[in-house]
């Protein structure tokens, strides 16, 4: 099965090893899915996509459009949020959001 994760690693200044520590495989895997020995699985497959920034289809060549065309595709900005919302505890969670409301709440409410 064709596909573009050669590419894309390359666009990102990736080597096949930091690819390969990043979503939980050795560079002898990352190599034999560049060279179309192996295929990924598919919970790979979603690591893949993820660390690229590309869609599924994308990577295994079934389309030409690197995202796919979903109304909630968060930012680079929610990404970090969420990231950092994740990591934090359930009482650092509710501060977040009572902050956030807070700050969203702007005058109307004052």
């Amino acid at each position: 099965m064709k596909n573009r994760i050669q590419e894309l690693r390359k666009e990102q200044n990736l080597t096949q090893i930091v690819l390969g520590a990043q979503i939980g495989v050795s560079q002898e895997t990352i190599s034999a899915y560049e060279k179309n020995k192996h295929d990924p699985t598919p919970a790979v497959l979603i690591k893949l996509s993820q660390k690229l920034n590309a869609s599924i289809d994308y990577i295994l060549c079934q389309s030409e459009h690197r995202q796919a065309n979903a109304p909630d595709q968060i930012t680079q900005d929610e990404r970090v949020l969420l990231d950092m919302f994740r990591q934090a505890n359930p009482n650092q969670r509710r501060l977040a959001v009572s902050y956030l409301q807070f700050l969203t709440r702007g005058d109307r409410e004052l």
